[in-house]
């Protein structure tokens, strides 16, 4: 007893005692380091704070994400709707494009800024025997260019030219005439972004117009003869009537006045009919040169001013500045002159004949434009017939020898009226040399 009293004495003295009591009354003993192993502790108890925080974080992040990327992915599939709808009415401009050039008379094809091939109906997949393949090739890798030079495409491309209403031929198992047209595309800026090639094949149109070509002639012919007939029928019988009577009447001084005056006069008049019969049958050739508009009109006031002025119409000649005509100078003023007569003899007292000159695009047009009675749309269309006429007196080839001499030199001649209250005459030549040149570029 004393023995353990003597150990429990020196427990207490140490402190084991208190340990042992707080070991089992309640109290963790630790271990030897104990301030370390709570420094450790309190390491630990931040370090799961921090990792929770973190994983918080985390969390809300990934929610954050995932909110994002729901609304990211409701845009997406509207603009894919957008999309797919676009591209279905895309898809439907195209096939209604598509339609509209397969329905076309013409053969088109176009093309992108190098000259690859685009789109194309089916007109022009049958006239150059193309296959689907042929969408992307360069367009002077195909048949084209056996009919349309290259250099015309490439100026088109790359300097915005335009080529319309030109004529060409084009050797295949026969020879065919084509018609074609080349023009650029371009955007706001004017940068040329490709060009649109329309041809079309006027092999048989051709064959058409000269068929009815000749038919025309036959037509003019029969009323050339008729017409031939009537103009040299009445001074032969005024001939023959006074050739009768010149046994009986020769010592008759009055009968001799009036043969010497009537016969002359009628074979004069004969002479005028053949004169003009040749130039109506046979024109002369011209002799185109560029010459201004201003000179002709001027001679048209100096040769009809004083006749308008008697009938009391007022000529009036519009200023035509520096406007050029590329023709023969002769001929047109044959043709104005023929022109401004017309108008004078269909013009009343009171009223205004107005001529004018202006140029565009390579073109100079004069209009004879008169306040007179008109023509009759019925008669319209026979006015330009050899010895169709409605005045009283004249054989009716003045129209017609100007319209052949308008041909002659490459240009055109239309007629517009309305009864009661005038008519215009249009007259169209190339302007210059160059121009002319120019258009008949590819032919």
């Amino acid at each position: 007893i004393e023995e353990l009293n003597r150990g429990i004495q020196a427990i207490k003295k140490n402190g084991t005692y208190e340990k042992i009591q707080a070991k089992w009354f309640g109290e963790y003993i630790l271990p030897y380091d104990s301030k370390r192993f709570q420094q450790l502790f309190k390491v630990l108890q931040y370090l799961l704070v921090l990792i929770l925080i973190f994983a918080a974080l985390v969390l809300w992040w990934n929610y954050v994400l995932k909110k994002e990327v729901r609304r990211r992915t409701l845009v997406i599939l509207e603009m894919n709707e957008k999309l797919e709808k676009n591209m279905k009415e895309l898809e439907a401009n195209n096939r209604y494009k598509q339609q509209i050039l397969d329905s076309a008379y013409s053969s088109f094809v176009t093309l992108d800024d190098q000259g690859r091939i685009l789109l194309y109906n089916q007109n022009a997949k049958m006239a150059l025997s193309w296959a689907d393949s042929v969408r992307g090739m360069k367009i002077t890798e195909t048949k084209v260019i056996e009919f349309i030079p290259a250099h015309q495409i490439e100026s088109v491309l790359q300097e915005a030219h335009e080529y319309i209403l030109k004529e060409t031929n084009w050797q295949t198992n026969e020879l065919r005439t084509v018609s074609y047209n080349i023009l650029p595309i371009t955007i706001e800026a004017g940068r040329v972004t490709g060009a649109v090639i329309s041809f079309i094949d006027m092999t048989e149109r051709k064959h058409m117009q000269e068929k009815m070509q000749r038919e025309d002639r036959l037509r003019s012919l029969g009323q050339l003869v008729s017409g031939i007939a009537h103009e040299i029928r009445n001074p032969l019988m005024s001939i023959l009537t006074y050739t009768q009577l010149l046994p009986r009447k020769y010592d008759s001084p009055a009968f001799r006045n009036a043969f010497i005056q009537e016969v002359p006069a009628e074979i004069q008049r004969l002479n005028h009919v053949v004169n003009d019969l040749v130039d109506f049958a046979r024109p002369k050739k011209a002799h185109p040169v560029t010459f201004p508009v201003r000179g002709v009109m001027d001679s048209l006031a100096f040769l009809f001013q004083p006749k308008a002025k008697d009938k009391g119409v007022l000529l009036y000649m519009e200023d035509p500045s520096e406007t050029t005509f590329y023709a023969d100078p002769g001929q047109i003023k044959q043709v104005l002159i023929n022109l401004v007569m017309n108008a004078l003899d269909a013009t009343p007292p009171g009223k205004i004949i107005t001529c004018r000159a202006f140029s565009e695009e390579g073109i100079t047009t004069i209009e004879v434009e008169d306040q007179g009675q008109g023509i009759a749309s019925t008669e319209l269309e026979r006015v330009l017939e050899p010895f169709y006429t409605s005045k009283p007196e004249g054989m009716g080839l003045g129209l017609s020898i100007s319209y052949q001499l308008v041909q002659e030199n490459q240009g055109t001649l239309e007629i517009y009226s309305r009864e009661n209250i005038g008519t215009t005459v249009v007259l169209t030549l190339m302007a210059k040399e160059g121009e002319q040149n120019e258009a008949s570029d590819g032919h």
